[in-house]
């Protein structure tokens, strides 16, 4: 019987060829010979075959058909679009579908494309058959639970993971979706109860570098969503109207934020580095929401602060917004929320301690 060795790797190793994800190195010891396949598993093409007295000097010899390679891989593969024997290319294709023939507002998916690729960075490289395998539905359940402090997160990576299955399903590029069953985390019906204090900002504060002193500050002022900051840009700032004016992404309704004085100070410190407002320790935009609030959720839990999520900034901002005593209409324009959502955000977002407090304040104001 041939003596061989089959290694399932993904080319990172150190002394093999090029760095080509899923790539499968077989060594014959028998005939000296290193076969190279574009995947693991039946049907995979052989994209190189390599003779060598011992398999060091076969890996040579690939390394110096690293080009070629390449070549053939990107045949085998397609360069653009991750084959379907990975689950990269599951998200892929369903993204492509999404974004041409789905009838989902551009809103939602944008929003959707940024799960798909918290999806991708931690199942991408997976194969389609790992996917379906029995063991799987544990090691989701695991990633959903890490998620347990972000329940909106969680709801939004579940249900977008689910829907890819489903399409996959339907589409008979896979036969399971081991979703089914999983149960949703129960959320509660609000955290008005979970306001930050300017003390708590502060203290995340001292722990950030100067641009994410900034960006804290301005989600406190602003109450605006992560995902509408990092898009906020200098042309949303009306100096002469003294407010900002931005278009919510999740509703595409305009958000008309008030500039104060405090908020004027911030916004005059922000370097315009960028047509972007909000800008990394380089000058940079960041490349999307997500990188943005891992990159401030570290410092909130670095600061001790474990309660307190980035969308209570926003909640805290609502409920000063209802405690300067605006009708639920005003605040539905100050807060970006669609018409006639101003009185269910008020239960939401208004700490009942905070609201009670401020209107007996007006009322002893008025004598």
């Amino acid at each position: 019987m041939e003596n061989t060795k089959a290694s399932n790797s993904n080319g990172s190793r150190r002394g093999l060829g090029v760095d080509l994800k899923g790539i499968n190195r077989t060594w014959s010891k028998r005939t000296g010979t290193l076969f190279v396949y574009a995947w693991h598993g039946a049907g995979a093409p052989q994209i190189g075959k390599y003779k060598g007295k011992n398999r060091a000097e076969a890996e040579r010899a690939e390394r110096e058909d690293s080009a070629g390679l390449a070549g053939r891989y990107s045949d085998a593969v397609g360069s653009s679009v991750p084959h379907l024997r990975v689950f990269a290319g599951v998200i892929a294709r369903y993204r492509e579908w999404m974004l041409k023939h789905s009838d989902l507002a551009d809103s939602t998916k944008e929003l959707r494309s940024i799960y798909l690729d918290e999806i991708n960075e931690v199942f991408g490289e997976c194969t389609t058959r790992e996917m379906q395998a029995q063991g799987i539905r544990g090691i989701i359940k695991g990633w959903l639970r890490s998620m347990e402090h972000s329940p909106g997160k969680r709801e939004a990576c579940q249900g977008t993971l689910s829907t890819v299955y489903t399409w996959a399903v339907d589409e008979e590029i896979m036969h399971r979706s081991p979703m089914k069953g999983i149960a949703h985390q129960k959320q509660a019906s609000n955290r008005a109860h979970m306001i930050w204090s300017v003390d708590q900002v502060e203290l995340v504060a001292q722990t950030c570098p100067e641009a994410l002193q900034r960006a804290i500050w301005l989600l406190w002022h602003t109450g605006l969503r992560t995902v509408d900051l990092c898009k906020l840009n200098w042309n949303h700032i009306h100096w002469d109207k003294r407010l900002i004016i931005k278009r919510c992404q999740k509703n595409s309704v305009d958000a008309y934020i008030p500039i104060t004085d405090d908020l004027e100070i911030l916004l005059r410190q922000c370097p315009k580095v960028s047509t972007h407002v909000v800008t990394n320790t380089l000058g940079q935009p960041y490349k999307n929401e997500k990188s943005f609030q891992k990159t401030l959720l570290k410092k909130i839990r670095k600061a001790g602060i474990s309660d307190l999520t980035l969308h209570d900034l926003r909640g805290t901002r609502a409920t000063h917004v209802f405690a300067s005593g605006v009708s639920d209409a005003d605040a539905e324009k100050i807060m970006g929320w669609a018409s006639g959502r101003g009185g269910k955000m008020r239960g939401t977002y208004g700490d009942p301690d905070t609201l009670g407090i401020a209107a007996a304040n007006r009322l002893r104001a008025k004598g």
